[in-house]
Order: C-alpha cells, then sequence, then structure tokens
C-alpha cells in the first residue's frame, strides 16, 4: 500500500539493437505477487507480453528502467522470495553473472528480515545495525556497488543514481556516554588468490571509516588499520574503537578510498573535496578502480 516497487535495470552492450528492436524474456514464477496494472517502464522499453510465470520486453535503447510494483492483495502469506532470470534467446548473450536478481516479501513490517537495502548513503538514511546492550555483537556482510535502487527522486520528477564510486554506506547506533564501539571492516585476506605471490591484495577495497554525530561533524575515523591480530592478514582494512562522550545517536559512514577523506586525515587539502557531504547522497567520489569495490564484512561490538 506503500507503493513499494521491484527496481529492474536492462542493459545492452557490446551490440547494436535492431531497428524493430530486441525483445527478451523473463522468468518470474512468483509474477503474481506484483501490480502488473501499474509497471512503468522508461524510455526505450516496452512491455509486449505478460504470462503467469514471466514477460517478454522490447529494448530499442541500451539502458532500460522498469519499476514493478508489489501487489497490495490484503492477503497474510508470510514472508516469500520473488526471483527474476533473464532467459538467454535469439539474438543476444545473457551475461550469466548479471543476468538474475531477488526481492523478499514481506507483508508486515514485523516480518521484514534485518537488511541493509540501498538506499543509505546519507545520516537521515542511515540503516539502524540494533546495537545494544542485548544485542551487543553485530555482524553482516554488505557491498560497494552500483545498485538500481540506490536512487533519490528530485523535485521534478526525475531520479539522481549513486554511482559505485559515490556509494556510502550510513549505519547508526544508540550509545550512552562512556560506551565504547569496536568496528572492525574486513575485505581483504591473506593468500588473495588472483595475486598468490603476494602477502596481501594491495589493491583490495580500503573501506574508511568516519564516526559523525547528528550535525554531520565527524568526531573519529580510520583507514588502513587493521584489527588487532590482523596486521599479517589484511593490508586495507581498517578498525575503530570509539568512546562515545555523550548519550546520543551516532553514524558511521563508510565509503571506498579518496571518498570519505576529510582535511584531518590527509596530507593534500585540495583532496578534501572529493569528500562526501554526509547530507547529500552521491557528493563524493572514490577511485574507480574495479579492484576497489565488492564485498566486505562489518562485525561491531559493544563495550568489550
Amino acid at each position: 500500500e506503500d507503493g513499494t516497487v521491484s527496481a529492474h535495470v536492462f542493459n545492452v552492450t557490446g551490440a547494436t539493437i535492431p531497428e524493430d528492436g530486441l525483445v527478451v524474456s523473463v522468468n518470474a514464477p512468483e509474477l503474481g505477487e506484483f501490480d502488473l496494472d501499474a509497471i512503468n517502464v522508461s524510455e526505450g522499453g516496452e512491455i509486449i507480453d505478460v504470462r503467469e510465470d514471466g514477460f517478454d520486453i522490447r529494448l530499442t535503447d541500451f539502458t532500460v528502467l522498469v519499476d514493478l510494483p508489489v501487489a497490495a492483495d490484503g492477503e497474510a502469506e508470510g514472508v516469500e522470495t520473488a526471483s527474476f532470470t533473464l532467459e538467454a534467446g535469439d539474438g543476444y548473450e545473457v551475461n550469466s553473472d548479471l543476468s538474475s536478481g531477488e526481492f523478499t516479501l514481506a507483508d508486515t513490517a514485523e516480518e521484514i528480515p534485518i537488511n541493509f537495502d540501498e538506499a543509505n548513503d546519507t545520516i537521515p538514511t542511515a540503516s539502524d545495525i540494533g546495537l545494544s546492550s542485548d544485542n551487543s555483537e553485530v555482524s553482516f556482510t554488505e557491498t560497494f556497488e552500483f545498485e538500481i535502487g540506490n536512487r533519490y527522486q528530485n523535485e521534478d520528477g526525475s531520479f539522481t543514481y549513486v554511482d559505485k564510486s559515490e556509494d556510502v554506506d550510513f549505519y547508526k547506533f544508540e550509545l550512552q556516554s562512556g560506551d565504547v564501539v569496536a568496528i572492525d571492516f574486513d575485505s581483504d585476506v591473506l593468500g588473495n588468490p588472483s595475486l598468490p605471490n603476494l602477502e596481501f591484495n594491495p589493491l583490495g577495497t580500503i573501506g574508511i571509516q568516519n564516526i559523525f554525530d547528528e550535525d554531520g561533524n565527524i568526531l573519529d575515523y580510520a583507514q588502513l588499520r587493521p584489527a588487532p591480530g590482523e596486521t599479517l592478514a589484511s593490508g586495507s582494512d581498517s578498525y575503530i574503537e570509539f568512546e562515545a562522550p555523550e548519550d546520543g545517536t551516532y553514524y558511521m559512514g563508510l565509503s571506498i578510498f579518496r571518498n570519505g577523506l576529510s582535511n584531518r586525515q590527509i596530507l593534500f587539502p585540495d583532496l578534501a573535496e572529493l569528500a562526501y557531504d554526509p547530507f547529500e547522497a552521491g557528493s563524493g567520489s572514490g577511485f574507480n578502480f574495479e579492484t576497489a569495490f565488492g564485498e566486505y564484512e562489518l562485525n561491531l561490538t559493544l563495550n568489550q
């Protein structure tokens, strides 16, 4: 009833689109969970056939966006998973790494699984990790990557998309004065298979941690500082122990190298212009190397 949509992007690369367009098929066994009458397709795309288990779309542009609303059917069905898979066909090849996606559907807020979906690039949109005295250890895996859902609607109705070099993951937690939270960022491990002759991968994701107050002031930061006991196992990870000066809500902004730098962190003040604004999505910029992106694990402990 809130108008939640599943967001899909179709990209045609390394090809010439035929004059009458390219028709591709999507297999979606749970398509009945979506409101097909309210589907929205951007310019360059057209839904030409809908079946019980999928649909066909004609692409006349190299990038086409599809918003498929979740149906408010009033039925309590519990948590469900809807999958979408692009099928191979005549006249095109499918990138197997980028040909499918899944959406978790819940009927009530209480059923929603713990996750930190984009967009969470600013302090107001930060993900609450639920760290507390009753839940003093929190661990999860996320990514620095472009996601079609990481977008913000402008006043004119258009959307601003956050690319992977601009991606910032904000997490928030409540602390009492004197509480100490330890945050361990891990993305780089000993024995990287792509560089077997090196002790660690020097081109791995460098996670920059910034601790903010509610006004966006940086209270502490960490980069290139592995956790205790991990110095020889990680080269570009970061670790921080932050003590709360007073009761309140605190925010940790996590970003790749260069995006997130501040004047107090760097020797070259000009680079500070590349830092993000904690209240403006897509305002910074990191190194646009493929090896700088990907999965990371975050481990937080409270008063340990």
